[in-house]
C-alpha cells in the first residue's frame, strides 16, 4: 500500500511539474503577462462533469455568475447588410436606440463618407417623423451613440456626429464637390425644423421648459468615450518613443440595439457586428460577419451600457431612462415560454470584454467552451482573429479531442 501511495503521489508531483512548465512557457510567450495565461479546465474537471451541453452551460454560468436566458432568436448577417439593419433599427425604435461603435466615418482619404452621410440623414428624418407623431403619441425615442475617442479623431467622426448633436441648427460644411450631399442634409434639417414648429404639444412644452429644452431633446445624444490619458506611458509600443498605450486600448465593440426592456421579452432587437459606419465596411474587401438577436439575452446590453456610462463619470441618476434597470413583471417567464413555443429556441448569455484592464467575460466564456467542449461539438467561428496564438491554440486542442470548426476567413488588410 505504501508503495502504491508513493507511486500515486509521484504521479501527481510529475503532473504538477508539467503544468507548471506549461504555465511558465505560456507566461514567457506573453512577455510575462499573467493575465494571458490560460490552462485548460479539462486538467481540473473530470470528463463526466462536462460531457453534455447542460454541464458545460452550468460551468459557464458558474464562472460568470448569471444564467443563460431562453427564448431568443439568432440570425446571421454580413458586414454590408449590418449597415442596412442599422438604418432599419433607427426607424423601428419607439423608446430608445443605442449605436455602440468605434468608427462613424467622417472623411476617408479626404473624401466625405457617403455611408455615414446617409445614416446621418436617416437619423434626422426619423427624428422628424417621430416629432410629427408626438402630438398623438407623447413619446420621443432617445437616440444615443457611444463612440470611442480614438476614431472620433482618427477618421474624422466629429464631422457628422457634431451634426447629429445639433440636427436642427448645425451648419455642415463638406466643401467643394459635395454640394449635393450638403443639400440633402440641409433639406432633412429643414424638414425637422418644420416638424418641430408644427407640433403643438412640443411647442407648448418648450414654452414651459425654455427654448434650450428643445435642443436637449431633438438630437442624437453622442457620448465620446475613453479619451486618451497621457499619464500612462510606456516604451513597450515603440522603444524609442514613450507612447500612451491607453490610446490603443479603445472600446472596439460594434453593435446596436433598441427598445430592449425587462418589462417585455418580446420587445427590442440587437445586431452584433464587425463593422463601423462608413463606406469602407460596405465593399468587397471587408468580410466581417454579424448576428441579429432578439430575446431576453439582450438584457445584458443594458447592464453593459450602464457600466460604460458609469466608467465615463455618469452618476446613477444620470443614466438615460431606457437604460435604467426595471423589475420583470410577474408573467415574464410565461411570456418567455410563449416565445420558445413560437420557435425562438436559442439560449443565450450576453458577455463583454470591457476596455483596458477591466473584466474580459467574453474571453473567459470562449476559453471554457473551446477547451472543454466534448468530441463532435461543431463550432462556428466567424471572426478572423481565430488565427491569434491564444485562439488557435485552443482550437487545435479542441480539434484533437474530436471537435469540428467552421472558421471565418483570415484577413491581412486594415480590417484584420
Amino acid at each position: 500500500m505504501d508503495s502504491l501511495k508513493r507511486g500515486a503521489l509521484g504521479t501527481v508531483d510529475r503532473l504538477f511539474d508539467l503544468l507548471e512548465r506549461a504555465r511558465k512557457i505560456t507566461k514567457d510567450h506573453w512577455d510575462g503577462d499573467e493575465r494571458k495565461v490560460w490552462l485548460p479546465l479539462t486538467l481540473a474537471v473530470r470528463s463526466k462533469d462536462h460531457d453534455s451541453q447542460q454541464e458545460l452551460d452550468a460551468l459557464i454560468e458558474r464562472a460568470l455568475q448569471r444564467p443563460f436566458e431562453r427564448g431568443n432568436t439568432v440570425l446571421p448577417t454580413t458586414a454590408s447588410r449590418s449597415q442596412l439593419e442599422l438604418v432599419r433599427s433607427i426607424r423601428s425604435a419607439e423608446d430608445y436606440h443605442v449605436l455602440w461603435i468605434h468608427d462613424f466615418a467622417g472623411k476617408v482619404d479626404g473624401e466625405s463618407d457617403s455611408i455615414a452621410h446617409a445614416v446621418s440623414i436617416n437619423y434626422i428624418k426619423t427624428l422628424a417623423e417621430r416629432v410629427r407623431q408626438y402630438d398623438e403619441t407623447g413619446r420621443l425615442p432617445a437616440y444615443m451613440i457611444f463612440h470611442t475617442q480614438f476614431f472620433y479623431e482618427g477618421s474624422g467622426s466629429r464631422l457628422f456626429l457634431t451634426l447629429l448633436e445639433n440636427p436642427m441648427f448645425h451648419k455642415l460644411t463638406l466643401g467643394k464637390g459635395y454640394e449635393d450631399m450638403q443639400r440633402e442634409v440641409e433639406d432633412a434639417q429643414e424638414e425637422l425644423r418644420q416638424a418641430v414648429a408644427g407640433s403643438r404639444r412640443l411647442q407648448e412644452e418648450a414654452h414651459q421648459r425654455g427654448a434650450g429644452w428643445l435642443r436637449d431633446v431633438i438630437k442624437v445624444h453622442v457620448n465620446v468615450t475613453y479619451p486618451a490619458d497621457l499619464s500612462f506611458r510606456t516604451v513597450k509600443v515603440l522603444e524609442f518613443f514613450p507612447f500612451a498605450p491607453d490610446s490603443l486600448m479603445l472600446d472596439h465593440r460594434k453593435l446596436f440595439f433598441y427598445d430592449v426592456t425587462e418589462e417585455d421579452p418580446r420587445k427590442g432587437e440587437a445586431c452584433f457586428t464587425g463593422t463601423g459606419v462608413g463606406s469602407e465596411y460596405a465593399g468587397p474587401t471587408w468580410d466581417d460577419r454579424g448576428i441579429l438577436v432578439a430575446g431576453p439575452a439582450l438584457l445584458g446590453l443594458k447592464d453593459a451600457a450602464r457600466r460604460l456610462l458609469r466608467a465615463q463619470g455618469y452618476e446613477e441618476d444620470d443614466i438615460p431612462a431606457g437604460l435604467q434597470p426595471k423589475p420583470r413583471p410577474a408573467n415574464y417567464d410565461a411570456l418567455v415560454t410563449e416565445l420558445e413555443e413560437s420557435g425562438r429556441s436559442a439560449r443565450g448569455l450576453n458577455v463583454h470584454n470591457e476596455v483596458g484592464f477591466a473584466s474580459k467575460e467574453n474571453t473567459l466564456a470562449q476559453a471554457i467552451l473551446y477547451t472543454m467542449a466534448p468530441a463532435d461539438t461543431l463550432f462556428v467561428v466567424p471572426d478572423s482573429i481565430w488565427a491569434s496564438p491564444m485562439w488557435a491554440g485552443q482550437l487545435v486542442g479542441a480539434s484533437l479531442r474530436g471537435c469540428r470548426f467552421w472558421l471565418g476567413p483570415v484577413r491581412s488588410s486594415a480590417g484584420s
